[in-house]
């Protein structure tokens, strides 16, 4: 937007973390138009915000954009003054000229897609600097440090039936170059010393990418983390990625039970996964375990089954999660496929992460299964919450909770 339109458009955000809900409108700059980014658990907050800039600031033009949009276009073109679908960064640059003539479309719609690395580092300037640099970012030793997030690559080229990654197909690398100038960047403005790596897939898939990318890394001089996938990353990429900064790993193992991982379209192997665990371990890289409770083809057994991986590969820690179909995904629109049944809990219990505060907290799930599915006997609700609830106390008691 900036290298476009220079100082004939006049950027702001408003960000409102932290933000009482009372006191949002306090915290928003007059503008002429609003952008937002809609993920579908935060577009009830969404809407909160533009009902009471629409009552404060009437005059305003509301556009939206992003997963929630691409999801339900027609309960988003009446909401929203204009909507997004798809890539936006062309559509943004066409719909800003569009306005200032007064000619803006209810609808734009980028066909071509876009060349991630086309485009420049992102410049955090209208970000506070508490927006961009946090503690925390790591974990153990080095969770102190002042770290930023970044994503140095878009798309991923796997179709897991509960993932909420629209960007399927080719995936969009910026180049070592690019990668080298954006983490300089953050060095020099910001100080940072680590930091967070928020690609579907930190370390990229290809050769060819892998080894620049992971030098360039190295020659950063500043620690890193992220996820993977727990199959096709070589043993010497992960040693390189140890000696270019990386400290800690994800990885998305999903379940214990390679039926369900066949089920939901994962294309990994719980062998291989196995041998991946032990080979970052080896190596000297914390390694997270990310679990799914909840998938489709899960047997009463599941529990066991999870604890048997865990005690058999010793992650440091285990982020367990709760399956919520999420639109979008083969598991939300195509859900007879799976024996499921979706209920209408409201957009805003639609959540994978929920962080129980005390042992009579249970999250709210979106879904049920029939008793008798296309793929068998299912899990009661009752017997999924209390799957996840006898795993969270276990790894709770054993000091693996993420």
């Amino acid at each position: 937007m900036e290298s476009e339109f220079g100082d004939r458009v006049k950027l702001t955000i408003n960000d409102l973390r932290g933000v009482e809900k009372k006191s949002e409108i306090y915290h928003i700059t007059e503008s002429d138009m609003y952008l937002y980014s809609a993920y579908t658990p935060l577009v009830e907050e969404i809407t909160s915000v533009v009902d009471k800039i629409r009552e404060v600031f009437p005059k305003a033009v509301h556009v939206a954009g992003g997963p929630h949009i691409n999801c339900f276009p027609e309960e988003s073109e009446k909401y929203f003054d204009s909507v997004v679908f798809d890539d936006g960064e062309k559509s943004i640059v066409s719909l800003v000229n569009d306005f200032k003539k007064s000619q803006l479309k209810p609808v734009y719609k980028q066909l071509d897609k876009i060349l991630y690395n086309d485009y420049p580092t992102a410049n955090r300037k209208y970000l506070t600097t508490r927006a961009v640099v946090d503690t925390g970012v790591m974990r153990g030793k080095n969770i102190d440090l002042k770290g930023a997030s970044v994503i140095f690559s878009r798309g991923c080229p796997f179709k897991c039936v509960f993932c909420a990654n629209h960007q399927y197909g080719r995936i969009y690398y910026r180049t070592a170059a690019q990668v080298s100038e954006e983490v300089e960047y953050l060095k020099k403005e910001y100080k940072i010393e680590a930091l967070a790596l928020r690609d579907d897939n930190a370390i990229p898939l290809k050769k060819s990418i892998a080894i620049p990318f992971l030098e360039t890394m190295g020659q950063s001089n500043i620690l890193w983390r992220g996820q993977t996938r727990t199959n096709d990353i070589r043993p010497e990429w992960v040693k390189l990625a140890k000696e270019a900064g990386c400290v800690d790993l994800a990885l998305g193992v999903e379940s214990a039970s390679q039926k369900v991982l066949d089920i939901v379209d994962k294309k990994t192997d719980i062998i291989e996964t196995k041998k991946y665990i032990r080979l970052l371990k080896k190596t000297g890289i914390v390694v997270r375990m990310h679990i799914i409770m909840g998938l489709p083809g899960e047997s009463k057994n599941i529990v066991q089954e999870t604890l048997d991986l865990v005690d058999d590969t010793n992650p440091d820690s285990v982020l367990l999660l709760l399956l919520c179909p999420m639109p979008g995904t083969p598991l939300y629109e195509t859900p007879e496929r799976f024996g499921i049944k979706l209920k209408s809990t409201g957009w805003r219990n639609f959540q994978l992460l929920f962080g129980r505060q005390d042992e009579n907290e249970l999250p709210a799930i979106s879904f049920e299964y029939e008793k008798d599915t296309p793929l068998g006997k299912s899990l009661s609700n009752q017997e999924i919450l209390s799957n996840y609830v006898e795993l969270q106390e276990i790894f709770r008691k054993r000091n693996l909770n993420f």
